[in-house]
C-alpha cells in the first residue's frame, strides 16, 4: 500500500510541475468551449429567431385560401409575400422567383380547392342517406395545393415542410369539411342539427420537445457544446499521460519500478488513478465554466438536470475510457513525436466521427454507420441522454457499459504490449 501511495504521490508531482500540460489540460477546453459556444449560439438564435419568407399565390380566394394565409401570417417563422415590387403573384411569377433562388419556397392554393372539399361533403352525405346511385366516373375533384421550392434546398427541409403543411392544412379541410356536411344534413333533418364550425384562432403552432421527464431542458447552444467538448477534452488527456509514459520508458525509470519488489501493475494503476482525479476535476471545471460563466457572455446557462449521479457517472466512465486509451498509445508509441501526432489525429477522427463536430445524423449514413465504432460517440450520447433528454441511470446503462468495457480492453492490450516490450 506504502508503496502505490508513493507511486500517486510521484504522478502527482510529474503532473503539477508540469504547467504546459496542466494549461493544455485546463485552461485550453474552458477557451474552445467558450469560442465554439458563441460561434454557434447565433445559428441556435436563428432556428427560433429568423423567419421563413415564403411567396404565397392564392387562386381559390375562398376559405381554405384565407385561413391557410392567416396561418401562415399567425406562426410567427413564416413571412407571407402576395407581390413583388408592388405587382401581384400570379403562379408564374411565384415560379420564376422560386427557380432564381430568390426565395426558397412558394405555395399555391388552386382554384376551386375550397368548392371541392365542400363538394366531398355533400357528396359523404348523399351517399350515407343512400340518396343517389354511384355511375361511374361518379368522383369528386380534390382540392390542390402546389408546393415550389428552391431547386437548391436540401430534401429534408422539403420533406419537413410539406409534413408541417398537410397537418396544418389537414385540420382547415376538416373545419370546411364538417360545416359542408351541417348544412347538407340540415335539409334532411326536421330539425336543424346544432351547427358544426370552424373557430377562428382554432390552429396555432407550438414548438415541443420530445422530453417526458424534464420539461425545464431546452435544447440550446450551451447544452449542445459543453459536453460535446468536455468529452473532446477529456480524451485530449492522452498527450500529458502518452508523454509521461514515453519519458518514463526513456529515462528508464519504469524499467526500475518493475524491479522494484511488489506488484509490478502498481505503477499502471498510479497512473489510473492520478489521471482519473484530473479528468473528473477537469468535466466539473468544464460543466460550472457552463452554468456560471458562459451566461456572462450573453449565453445561456448550462442546466443539469435531476440526475447527477447519473452525469457523475458518465463522466467517471468517459474519462477512465480516455485514459485506457492514452495508455495504450503510450505503450504502443516508440518517441514522444508519434505519440503526438497518432494521440492528437485520433481523437480528432473520433470525435469527428463521433458527432462532437458535425452531428451524426447530418451525416452521411456509411458515417453514421461509423459513429458506432467511436467512444466519444457513446458518451455524447450518454450526456445528451442526460443533459438535453432528462434522462437517468437506466437510460445510460448501455454508454456506460460500452465506455467500462473499453477502458478494460485498451489496458489489457496496454499491458501485454508492455510486457512484450519488456521481454525483448
Amino acid at each position: 500500500m506504502k508503496r502505490l501511495l508513493a507511486l500517486i504521490k510521484k504522478e502527482f508531482l510529474v503532473l503539477v510541475r508540469d504547467w504546459a500540460g496542466l494549461g493544455l489540460i485546463f485552461i485550453m477546453p474552458a477557451m474552445l468551449v467558450l469560442v465554439m459556444t458563441l460561434i454557434q449560439d447565433s445559428s441556435f438564435k436563428k432556428l427560433n429567431e429568423t423567419s421563413l419568407t415564403v411567396l404565397f399565390f392564392d387562386e381559390d380566394q375562398d376559405s381554405l385560401g384565407m385561413q391557410v394565409k392567416q396561418g401562415f401570417d399567425s406562426s410567427g417563422f413564416l413571412k407571407v409575400v402576395t407581390e413583388i415590387k408592388g405587382r401581384p403573384l400570379n403562379e408564374q411569377l411565384l415560379f420564376d422567383q422560386v427557380a432564381k433562388g430568390n426565395y426558397q419556397m412558394g405555395v399555391v392554393i388552386r382554384k376551386g380547392a375550397t368548392d371541392a372539399i365542400r363538394a366531398r361533403g355533400q357528396k359523404l352525405v348523399q351517399q350515407t342517406l343512400n340518396l343517389g346511385e354511384e355511375t361511374a366516373g361518379d368522383s369528386v375533384a380534390q382540392a390542390k395545393i402546389i408546393l415550389y421550392f428552391d431547386p437548391a434546398i436540401k430534401n429534408s427541409f422539403k420533406v419537413t415542410m410539406r409534413n408541417a403543411l398537410q397537418n396544418f392544412t389537414s385540420q382547415i379541410e376538416g373545419g370546411i369539411l364538417f360545416k359542408a356536411l351541417t348544412d347538407e344534413l340540415s335539409q334532411y333533418l326536421p330539425e336543424p342539427p346544432k351547427p358544426i364550425t370552424n373557430p377562428g384562432g382554432a390552429i396555432s403552432y407550438e414548438e415541443i420537445y420530445a422530453t417526458d421527464q424534464y420539461n425545464e431542458i431546452i435544447p440550446n447552444s450551451v447544452q449542445h457544446n459543453v459536453p460535446a467538448w468536455t468529452i473532446f477534452a477529456m480524451f485530449f488527456i492522452i498527450i500529458p499521460l502518452t508523454g509521461n509514459i514515453i519519458k518514463e520508458r526513456e529515462t528508464g525509470l519504469s524499467t526500475r519500478l518493475r524491479m522494484m519488489p511488489g506488484n509490478r501493475f502498481q505503477a499502471l494503476t498510479a497512473k489510473v488513478l492520478i489521471y482519473t482525479m484530473v479528468g473528473l476535476l477537469q468535466c466539473l471545471i468544464m460543466l460550472q465554466f457552463g452554468k456560471y460563466v458562459l451566461p456572462l457572455f450573453d449565453l445561456p446557462a448550462l442546466i443539469f438536470g435531476p440526475e447527477k449521479i447519473a452525469l457523475g457517472l458518465m463522466a467517471l466512465a468517459t474519462i477512465l475510457a480516455a485514459t485506457g486509451y492514452s495508455v495504450l498509445v503510450g505503450s504502443v508509441a516508440t518517441t514522444h513525436d508519434q505519440a503526438a501526432v497518432f494521440g492528437t489525429v485520433s481523437v480528432i477522427l473520433l470525435a469527428a466521427i463521433g458527432g462532437i463536430w458535425v452531428p451524426v445524423f447530418m451525416m452521411p449514413d456509411l458515417m453514421q454507420s461509423a459513429s458506432i465504432i467511436s467512444p466519444l460517440n457513446w458518451s455524447l450520447n450518454g450526456f445528451y441522454d442526460i443533459l438535453l433528454r432528462g434522462g437517468g441511470l437506466s437510460e445510460i446503462a448501455w454508454e456506460v457499459s460500452a465506455l467500462l468495457g473499453f477502458f478494460i480492453i485498451t489496458l489489457i492490450a496496454a499491458v501485454i504490449i508492455s510486457e512484450r516490450k519488456s521481454s525483448t
